[in-house]
């Protein structure tokens, strides 16, 4: 995460949560459904006030016009005006103490972004072909993986099914690695194959059917692709690991002709808060929790990011008075603490009231970024 402590916070409520300083480590009297909050501490507005979890806003990005003066309407602020001294962000455990950030006071505090939910689109070829070119023709699909599972999740916990972005639960087959060049699969068709399947046509179609058929036999592409036959609309096949990149060439070897047309690649978009990206997140930070063993042994952690849901994300950077000058490997200058959240797996954008928004004063649903 580029930066010196980097902490995940995730939570499956759009609530926050609230309570005294009492209930800050045992959360005893909290809402069952709420799962982060924000702590305040020290004087609000220049009052000594108890601290205590907070639902209201911690700075205020804009300035009324005055009634003296209504020319300028409102002034909307880059570097939001703190009315808090201090904060914590907590979490809920599901066993043992409270998650806590460091104490973090608000002059410190350099940059806190929003990003609404964007969707993560997997890498996907179409093959197409015109009717009525290929009857008796042997053909051949070659499939060049040009890139391998780069993200943190993928060599962390490679068969967790979170990983097939696709939904099919697939694990990544580690055979599509090779260390010194591009691994490459080829599926042929025969004129018998094709009227076999079940469009039973030596034609489009049939070379759909079996070339689906045939790469869900594979031991290696079934687990790689996810494939959609749309009939004369061609075979749509989805990448299902992100950063996985495939190029594929489709040959018609009787006539000796490749067609670029034939395959249309569509690049994949990585898209913000989905399940892998927080899960990646969430397991690179543990060792912040005290876990330091990534291969979970030989006592298991808690898990909070939930397969399948969606999330909004909320950063915080400041300041920290550690030396970061010194030392083999001198510490960044900025802790960085992250909130995920959800509203029970959908959409917080779409969906339901947002008390987090209140909390950082953005508008949900739309991105933003104050500094200092």
């Amino acid at each position: 995460m580029g930066s010196n402590l980097s902490q995940v916070f995730i939570s499956n409520a759009l609530t926050v949560l609230e309570g005294t300083q009492a209930q800050f480590g045992s959360l005893a009297g909290a809402a069952a459904t709420d799962d982060v909050g924000v702590f305040r501490l020290g004087p609000v507005g220049g009052v000594v006030t108890a601290p205590a979890y907070t639902k209201t806003a911690l700075y205020d990005a804009s300035i009324a016009a005055s009634a003296a003066d209504t020319s300028a309407g409102t002034l909307l602020l880059q570097s939001p005006l703190w009315m808090v001294a201090a904060f914590q962000i907590v979490q809920r455990a599901v066993t043992g103490n409270v998650i806590a950030s460091p104490i973090i006071n608000s002059g410190d505090v350099k940059r806190i972004s929003y990003t609404n939910h964007l969707t993560t689109v997997p890498e996907y070829t179409t093959v197409d072909i015109a009717a009525g070119t290929i009857t008796g023709d042997e053909l051949n699909l070659k499939i060049v993986v040009r890139t391998s599972p780069t993200d943190y999740q993928n060599f962390v916990e490679p068969g967790n099914a979170i990983n097939d972005i696709t939904g099919g639960g697939k694990t990544c087959p580690m055979a599509i690695t090779n260390a010194t060049n591009h691994k490459v699969f080829n599926i042929t068709s025969m004129p018998a194959d094709r009227l076999a399947e079940a469009a039973a046509a030596d034609d489009e179609e049939g070379l759909y059917d079996d070339l689906l058929t045939k790469i869900n036999a594979h031991a290696i592409l079934g687990d790689l692709l996810s494939g959609t036959d749309n009939g004369a609309g061609g075979l749509k096949l989805e990448t299902r690991f992100a950063t996985v990149s495939i190029e594929m060439i489709l040959t018609n070897v009787t006539d000796s002709t490749t067609t670029a047309s034939h395959t249309v690649r569509v690049a994949f978009v990585a898209g913000t808060g989905n399940d892998w990206q927080v899960a990646a997140d969430e397991k690179r930070c543990r060792s912040k929790q005290g876990h330091f063993n990534r291969m979970y042994l030989p006592t298991a952690i808690d898990t909070y990011v939930t397969n399948g849901h969606l999330y909004d994300k909320v950063v915080i950077e400041y300041a920290h008075n550690w030396p970061s000058s010194t030392g083999i490997a001198p510490a960044g200058d900025l802790n960085q603490a992250v909130i995920y959240y959800s509203n029970e797996g959908a959409d917080p954008g779409t969906t339901g009231t947002n008390e987090f928004d209140v909390v950082f004063g953005y508008a949900g649903g739309t991105d933003a970024e104050f500094t200092w």
